[in-house]
C-alpha cells in the first residue's frame, strides 16, 4: 500500500505542476489563453508519459491505426473562499488517432468554440456533434453549469473558533485551514493542492498530508488527498488522507489561493499487478503458514526426541558408572593376581630344589633298602640294632609324611589360587562384554581381548599342572604312608615276639615296593615341577603384560569419566535448548503467524474486491461532458479557490 501511495503521490504531483504552471499564466476572461493553457497541459502530460507508459496517456504524436477517437478532457473551475463555484470552463481535445474526416462527439457544454483550428461542427437531432476533423485534432472549449461531481469544503478556525473565510481577513492568531473533496458519485477522486504564503504573515506553520517548503520569502505548501477511496476500502489499519490541514499563526490575515488537481487517474492508470500481486501475495502467505507448521511440528519432534535421547543417555551413563565401578574392582583383582603371581614366581625356584632333594633322598631310600635286605641274614646278630634303625626309620618316615602332606596342603592352597585366577579371568570377561555393550573405545576392548584370553590360558595351565602335581603329591602321599607303615610293622615286629624276622621280612617287603613308588611318583613329580615352573615363567611374563594393560585400562577408564561428565551436561543443556525452541516456535506459529494468517484471510480476499471496484469506478468515469459509445475518454479537474 506504502509503494502505491507513493507512485501515486508521484504521478499527481507531476501533472498538477505542470498544470498549474500553465494555467498561472491564464485568466478565466480569456478563453484562447485558457484553452492553450489546456493544450499546453495535455501536451506536457503525454511528453511525461513517456517516462511511465503505466501512468499516463500516450504520446501526442504517437498515431495508431484502428483505434477509436479519444476525448481528453480538463474542467477549470473557479471557486471563492467559501468554495462556492463561480465559473467552469472546459477543454476537451479530440484525438484523431486514423486521421478520420469526421469526428462524432457528444457534449452538454454551452458555447462551444474551436480555439486550435477552423473545423466546423454540426450539432445533430440526437445530440452528437459532428466535427469535420479532415484528419486532424479538434481542441476546444465551452463553459457549463453543470454540478461538479465533488462537493469541495473550506473550514477556518481562529483560536479554535470556526469562522467565515470574510470575517478573518485582516485578524491575527492560531489559524487552521481545513480543505477537504467530498465525492458525490461513487468514484473515487485524487487531489494535489498547492498554496503559498509569505512568510511575514504566516509563521510556525505546520500541515497535516501535505509538505511545508519555504524559501524565506514565502511558504510553499503541496498537499495530497483522496476522496471516496477510504469508504470504499474501510481499512482500520491504514488511515487514507481525506482532507488537508494547515496550522499557523497568522499576523494580518490576507486570503491565499488554493490551486487543486482533481483526477480519477490515480487508481485507473496505475497497474495495480505490477505493484502488489494479490495472488503471488495469498500464495507466498499459505506457504508461510505451511512452512510455520512444519517448523513448529519439527522443532516439538526435535525436543521429544531430545527428552528420549536424554532419558537414554542416563541409562548409558548409568552403565557407564557401573562399568566404571567394575574397572575399579578389576584392575584392583588384577593387582592382587599380580602380587601373588610374582610371589608364587619368586618361590617357585625354592619348590623346585625341595622337589629335587626329596628325589635323592629318595634314592638314598633305595640304596638303604637294598642294604636292608642283604644285611637280613644277618638281623638276628643285629636284632638290637636293627630295633634302634627301624625305630630311626620310623620317626624319618615321620618326618617326610609331614612334609609330604604339608606339601600337599600348600599345593590345594595354591590350586584354590589358581581356581580364584581363572574366576577373576571370567569376571573380566563379563566386564569386557559390558565395555564393548557400552560402545567403549575399540583400541582398549582389543587390547583387553588379548590379554584376558592370555590369562585364561595362563589360568587355565596353572589348574592343569596344579592338578597334576597334586595328583603325583597323592600319591607320594600314598607310598610314604605305605613305607610308614611298613617301618611300624617292622619296628613291631623286632620289639613285639621272636618271630619278628618274619614280620620283619613282610615289612621289609612291603617298604621296598613302597620304596619303588615314592621313587616312581618322586620322578613323576620332578617332571611336574619343571613343568610348574614352566608355566610359572609363563604365567608370570603374562601378568607383566596385563599390568601394562591394567594401567591403560586405568588412564582410559579417568578419561571415560571425565567425558562422560562432559557429555551429561551437554545432553542436558541440549535438552533444555531444544524445548525452548519447540516452545517458542509454538508461541511464534499460535501468536504470530497463525495470527496473521488469520486477519489475512479475512481482509485480503475483501481488500482485492474493494480495489478492483474502485479501480473500475475510476476507469468507467471518463469524462465530466458526455462520450460517445464509440469514445474513449479521461477527464481531470483543476480548482481555483480564491
Amino acid at each position: 500500500m506504502k509503494r502505491f501511495l507513493n507512485k501515486a503521490t508521484v504521478c499527481v504531483l507531476c501533472t498538477a505542476m505542470v498544470g498549474g504552471i500553465c494555467y498561472v499564466g491564464t485568466t478565466f476572461s480569456k478563453n484562447e489563453g485558457t484553452a492553450y493553457a489546456a493544450t499546453q497541459t495535455h501536451l506536457n502530460v503525454n511528453t511525461l508519459g513517456k517516462l511511465d507508459n503505466s501512468t499516463f496517456t500516450t504520446n501526442l504524436n504517437d498515431k495508431k491505426e484502428n483505434k477509436k477517437a479519444e476525448k481528453e478532457e480538463v474542467v477549470y473551475v473557479k471557486m471563492n473562499s467559501s468554495a462556492e463555484v463561480s465559473q467552469v470552463i472546459v477543454s476537451d481535445w479530440l484525438k484523431n488517432f486514423n486521421t478520420d474526416s469526421t469526428i462524432l462527439d457528444q457534449s452538454d457544454l454551452e458555447n462551444i468554440t474551436n480555439i486550435k483550428g477552423d473545423e466546423p461542427f454540426v450539432t445533430n437531432a440526437d445530440g452528437t456533434i459532428s466535427w469535420e476533423a479532415n484528419g486532424n485534432d479538434i481542441y476546444y472549449q465551452g463553459t457549463t453549469t453543470k454540478e461538479l461531481p465533488f462537493d469541495v469544503k473550506l473550514t477556518y478556525l481562529l483560536d479554535g473558533e470556526e469562522v467565515n473565510a470574510n470575517d478573518i481577513v485582516g485578524k491575527s492568531g492560531a489559524l487552521t485551514i481545513k480543505l477537504q473533496f467530498k465525492s458525490k458519485e461513487q468514484v473515487p477522486f485524487s487531489i494535489l493542492s498547492v498554496t503559498t504564503a509569505s512568510t511575514d504573515l504566516f509563521k510556525n506553520v505546520t500541515a497535516k498530508n501535505a509538505k511545508v517548503i519555504s524559501d524565506g520569502d514565502k511558504y510553499i505548501i503541496v498537499g495530497v488527498a483522496m476522496s471516496g477511496v477510504q469508504e470504499t476500502l474501510n481499512l482500520e489499519s491504514i488511515e487514507i488522507p481525506e482532507e488537508i490541514e494547515i496550522n499557523c499563526d497568522v499576523i494580518d490575515y490576507d486570503p491565499i489561493m488554493f490551486l487543486n488537481v482533481v483526477t480519477t487517474g490515480l487508481l485507473s492508470d496505475i497497474k495495480l499487478d505490477n505493484d502488489l500481486d494479490l495472488k503471488k501475495l495469498s500464495d507466498s502467505m499459505d506457504t508461510l503458514y505451511q512452512s510455520c507448521e512444519e517448523l513448529r511440528d519439527g522443532s516439538a519432534t526435535l525436543s521429544s526426541s531430545l527428552s528420549e535421547f536424554q532419558g537414554k543417555s542416563e541409562e548409558y551413563f548409568s552403565g557407564v558408572t557401573t562399568l566404571l565401578n567394575g574397572t575399579k574392582e578389576y584392575t584392583d583383582g588384577v593387582a592382587k593376581v599380580i602380587s601373588g603371581v610374582k610371589e608364587l614366581h619368586s618361590k617357585s625356584n625354592t619348590l623346585i630344589e625341595g622337589i629335587s632333594a626329596l628325589l635323592e633322598g629318595s634314592n638314598s631310600l633305595d640304596a638303604g633298602i637294598n642294604q636292608a635286605n642283604t644285611g637280613i641274614t644277618t638281623l638276628n646278630k643285629q636284632f638290637k640294632n636293627l630295633v634302634a634303625g627301624s625305630k630311626s626309620l620310623k620317626e624319618n618316615l615321620a618326618s617326610l609324611q609331614q612334609l609330604v602332606s604339608g606339601i600337599a596342603d600348600g599345593k590345594a592352597k595354591e590350586n584354590e589360587v589358581f581356581s580364584q585366577l581363572l574366576q577373576t579371568v571370567e569376571n573380566n570377561e563379563k566386564i569386557l562384554a559390558t565395555l564393548k555393550a557400552a560402545n567403549a573405545d575399540a583400541n582398549i576392548i582389543a587390547a583387553l581381548e588379548k590379554n584376558t584370553a592370555a590369562q585364561r590360558q595362563i589360568a587355565e595351565g596353572l589348574i592343569t599342572s596344579g592338578k597334576t602335581l597334586s595328583a603325583y603329591l597323592d600319591k607320594l602321599n600314598g607310598a610314604v604312608t605305605q613305607i610308614s607303615q611298613g617301618a611300624e610293622t617292622l619296628y613291631q615286629g623286632c620289639t613285639s615276639t621272636d618271630n619278628a624276622q618274619e614280620q620283619l621280612k613282610t615289612g621289609l617287603s612291603k617298604l621296598t615296593a613302597g620304596s619303588k613308588a615314592l621313587e616312581a611318583g618322586l620322578t613323576s613329580l620332578n617332571s611336574g615341577s619343571k613343568a610348574l615352573k614352566t608355566g610359572i615363567d609363563q604365567l608370570y611374563t603374562g601378568v607383566t603384560q596385563l599390568e601394562s594393560a591394567t594401567s591403560s585400562l586405568t588412564n582410559g577408564s579417568a578419561k571415560l569419566k571425565d567425558s562422560t561428565s562432559l557429555m551429561t551436561n551437554a545432553v542436558g543443556e541440549l535438552t533444555i535448548g531444544g524445548k525452548k525452541i519447540s516452545d517458542g516456535m509454538n508461541k511464534f506459529y499460535e501468536e504470530g503467524i497463525k495470527e496473521i494468517y488469520n486477519k489475512y484471510n479475512d481482509t485480503v480476499s475483501v481488500l482485492q474486491g474493494k480495489l478492483d471496484t474502485l479501480i473500475e469506478q475510476g476507469e468507467n468515469y471518463k469524462s465530466f461532458t458526455n462520450l460517445t459509445d464509440n469514445m474513449d475518454g479521461n477527464v481531470k479537474f483543476i480548482v481555483e479557490i480564491q
